[in-house]
């Protein structure tokens, strides 16, 4: 292996390593829980399913403080669904840090989290709970046993809540200790995926409207979705922040490695030399092309062509089972005929040469071998 190999190869590896980091999607548990993902943490198969119900289900791919509050009378639900657990309760700071969610809750609208955190209970980690959609399977141990004041059970057993709701007038959250309970896992579970599209379509009560009207945004943004032009901006602002905090000597640096790898990949003086090899002279062709050129020259056509019938002779009688023996032209004509189903005739110009002379000697000798060629090809199918 030469040196100008290795660096190629070493710069292929360092430019698949940087596409794979840039141009992997994101997957994993970021899109744990996604509208998008068929993957069995997903929920695809639940999001077709409302749609069939008739559910305004609308998905939202930008920062979560750009969604306007302000919305359809009856008022707009947020559904967003966490990955891993790891989100809060609204009274215990989940959306402390941000200011959209009093606003979004004062116009009477909903939002619906799913993977709050809990404490763990003494629970089995999987149990069956009945509903009056049918029996909705869960995962999870961690249980919600705070339900004083404004909280009221939607899902829950002896250990306490799995899935509860708080009236925060005048809108209403809605809470699950687990991130699951619709999930592409659940699909013929019996009741998970009736009992969720219930719990979306719940009115500012809790209690059911089958009827309900608003837009029910799902939060993708959350999962790493994003609508071309957020991605045009975070990308152009991420670029410009690292740019205007890299020291002007590691940019420099960094640049200088680029142009040297630049010039060692088109630097083709790097290598070896490589030693150019004389062509490999066949002694057996040229002898056949100086003996051509020596019998065209002394017009031998006959001679060649007299040659050639007979080879080709031998040829078709060996093909057609008569060995290599001499057979008279009727038996061999008979033979191609039973065989080939062809007229024996067609043998004529095998069996005599054509008078090649003249002018035309190179065309009708051309000619005549491409009839032979033909006739090669047909003992070659049968």
């Amino acid at each position: 292996m030469t040196r100008r190999t290795v660096w190629i190869g070493l710069i292929a590896v360092a430019v698949l390593f940087v596409l794979l980091v840039v141009l992997a999607p994101e997957s994993g548990q970021k899109t744990s829980g996604s509208t998008y993902s068929r993957a069995p943490e997903g929920y695809r198969g639940w999001y077709e399913y409302a749609q069939e119900q008739g559910l305004q289900l609308q998905r939202w791919q930008r920062p979560i403080e750009e969604i306007s509050p302000e919305g359809e009378a009856g008022g707009q639900t947020l559904l967003r669904i966490f990955s891993g657990n790891v989100a809060r309760p609204i009274a215990e700071g989940v959306y402390a840090a941000d200011d959209w969610y009093e606003d979004w809750l004062a116009q009477g609208n909903r939002i619906i989290s799913l993977g709050v955190r809990q404490p763990v209970s003494e629970a089995r980690f999987r149990t069956l709970q009945d509903t009056a959609q049918g029996q909705v399977e869960v995962h999870t141990r961690r249980r919600q046993t705070d339900l004083t004041g404004n909280r009221a059970k939607e899902l829950s057993d002896a250990y306490g809540a799995i899935v509860w709701r708080e009236n925060i007038d005048p809108g209403m959250a809605v809470f699950s200790t687990t991130p699951h309970v619709a999930a592409n896992a659940y699909r013929d579970a019996p009741g998970n995926y009736d009992f969720f599209t219930d719990l979306i379509a719940a009115g500012a009560t809790g209690a059911l409207d089958t009827n309900w009207t608003g837009t029910i945004w799902i939060d993708e943004y959350l999962h790493g979705y994003r609508d071309a032009d957020v991605v045009i901006e975070e990308v152009a602002g991420s670029w410009g922040s690292y740019l205007s905090s890299t020291p002007v000597a590691v940019m420099t640096i960094q640049l200088s490695l680029l142009v040297l790898l630049y010039i060692l990949a088109q630097n083709r003086r790097s290598g070896t030399l490589a030693t150019l090899r004389d062509p490999k002279v066949d002694n057996s062709q040229a002898y056949i092309d100086a003996l051509a050129g020596v019998l065209r020259k002394a017009n031998s056509y006959a001679f060649v062509a007299s040659a050639i019938a007979r080879a080709e002779r031998r040829r078709v009688q060996q093909a057609l089972g008569l060995g290599q023996g001499a057979v008279d032209d009727k038996t061999l004509m008979a033979a191609w005929q039973q065989q080939t189903g062809k007229d024996g005739k067609g043998l004529q110009s095998l069996l005599t040469p054509p008078q090649v002379q003249g002018q035309a000697a190179d065309k009708t000798f051309s000619q005549w071998l491409t009839h032979l060629q033909t006739i090669r090809q047909q003992i070659t199918k049968n």
